[in-house]
């Protein structure tokens, strides 16, 4: 079993690098010729919609991850009936998800206009505003199916139809914008694409698990009244997760300008670019935690949790490092200078980078032992306060301060409120202390080592190309060599350097 679920993981892994490179570099090259054949101030209201539409995504109540959640032990013991009996019950309510998004997303129309705040006004604004209402309330109509696959720990072939699909897409919308210059065709490639590919993938779960075949069992009203207690949970991390992580856009737009979010979006592109390829990890492991959690001992599940602290925070450590050292100088040779953003918002956009990476492993065990529903409410408080600080801290600080008010807000709730309950509830044996202790060694190093870059460029180096070679080299070479030094010797790292050397013999 334990094998199985390795050599699984390891195999999501492989496929999820290998999509994430191919699609990576499309991206950049769809958003440098998106700004230069439309402008900012489109790049702008794209940026706004889609943060709009992942609020509106609340409709969703959460289920994603319930979904997977209530998959495991049917999945894992290949019992059929109850698989078939779930699938047609997540049907009907992602049905009446998809309906609700769009009557929400055209309700909210009148309200646009005090959230965009453009110095020249856009045609067919509206238009635009309802293929993205579309577009998001299609892709429920089919997810349900694709979860079967995530829960059978082969998220390999996800990444195989969904890299083949989004090359397709970034080559259909660069000609496209080329060819016309024209937004609404570039909305209409985008639906086309999102719904080919979910009805593929579709296509495949049910070739896999025969998920068309009629189920002659059906839910009991205690099943969906303990599934609708673990969607209650879910809704309030939802909620919570989009009021912390969603809203900043909007707020950006009001109160500083829409254009302001194009430039904004630039960053988050390259930062989603960084969480893309850290998520693979998360992605490939998680349905390998959750089998872990529902079969083995407390022991094994600390030891990996131990070695998942390990392995997330010398990624976060890397990471954090090299994005706000390099981020500026990328954007300067990508854009130009004038599509940077000032140091303060670029350190802040680096700690709400640097803090979700940290706490994954408290969320991988978090999501996958129903702990979940002892935590609940913290994301909802981290989110309310995120609303208010985000407004004071826009109105002082502008860009910098309504980014920082995320950071903070989590700082002050679930950052430390999350870790000690999974502690509690599941390593009772264990002190929490032990992996806050791992966390701050991560930022004295972070802290150090940015001051060490920065001194080494104002002493030896004013050319770019120069400075963003020794901002990456450092940022890797450093925090490595300080982690290594100290957990050279624990059975932690050598699991972890032997699971690393499997990875590269396959």
């Amino acid at each position: 079993m334990l094998e199985n679920r390795s050599n699984k993981s390891t195999k999501n892994l492989l496929y999820g690098i290998i999509a994430q490179l191919v699609q990576s570099v499309f991206p950049f090259i769809a958003r440098t010729v998106f700004i230069y054949t439309l402008g900012q101030s489109y790049l702008g209201i794209s940026s706004l919609f889609t943060s709009i539409l992942t609020v509106l995504s609340l409709a969703e109540l959460g289920l994603g991850n319930t979904v997977i959640y209530t998959l495991y032990k049917p999945v894992a013991e290949r019992d059929h009936e109850k698989i078939i009996a779930l699938i047609n019950f997540y049907k009907v309510v992602y049905s009446c998800v998809a309906i609700t998004v769009i009557f929400i997303g055209i309700g909210l129309i009148p309200f646009l206009k005090y959230l965009i705040n453009l110095p020249d006004g856009i045609e067919h604004l509206y238009l635009y505003y309802i293929l993205y209402v579309l577009n998001s309330a299609l892709s429920y109509l089919f997810v349900y199916k694709t979860a079967v696959i995530d829960a059978d720990q082969k998220r390999y072939i996800i990444s195989k139809y969904t890299t083949i699909s989004m090359v397709l897409l970034y080559i259909t919308q660069i000609v496209s914008l080329l060819l016309f210059h024209s937004f609404l065709f570039y909305l209409l490639i985008q639906i086309s694409f999102s719904v080919g590919q979910n009805m593929i993938l579709s296509s495949k779960a049910d070739k896999l698990y025969q998920l068309n075949e009629k189920g002659v069992t059906k839910l009991t009203n205690d099943e969906k009244k303990k599934i609708f207690a673990d969607t209650k949970a879910m809704l309030l991390y939802k909620l919570g997760g989009t009021f912390l992580n969603s809203t900043d856009s909007v707020y950006i737009s009001a109160l500083v300008s829409t254009i302001t979010v194009g430039l904004y979006a630039n960053y988050t592109i390259l930062e989603n670019f960084l969480n893309k390829f850290i998520n693979l990890i998360y992605d490939a492991l998680i349905a390998s935690i959750g089998n872990l959690n529902a079969t083995e001992s407390m022991e094994k599940k600390k030891f990996i949790f131990d070695i998942l602290t390990v392995l997330f925070i010398w990624i976060g450590t890397i990471g954090c490092i090299g994005y706000f050292t390099t981020v500026n100088h990328i954007i300067s040779i990508w854009l130009g200078e004038s599509f940077c953003i000032d140091g303060f918002s670029v350190g802040a956009l680096t700690l709400r980078f640097y803090l979700p990476i940290v706490l994954y492993p408290i969320w991988m065990y978090r999501n996958t032992t129903g702990v979940f529903r002892d935590t609940q409410g913290i994301l909802i408080y981290a989110g309310v306060l995120n609303l208010i600080l985000s407004y004071i801290l826009g109105i002082k600080f502008g860009l910098a301060g309504i980014l920082f008010a995320t950071s903070l807000s989590r700082m002050l709730t679930s950052f430390w409120y999350e870790p000690k309950i999974l502690y509690k509830k599941v390593f009772l044996n264990y002190n929490v202390k032990e992996y806050f202790n791992k966390v701050f060694f991560s930022f004295l190093i972070i802290l150090s080592t940015i001051f060490l870059i920065k001194g080494i460029e104002l002493m030896y180096s004013t050319n770019i190309f120069k400075c963003l070679t020794i901002e990456i080299f450092t940022s890797i070479m450093i925090p490595s060599f300080v982690f290594w030094i100290k957990y050279y010797r624990t059975n932690e790292m050598n699991y972890l350097i032997a699971t690393i050397k499997r990875i590269i013999k396959k």
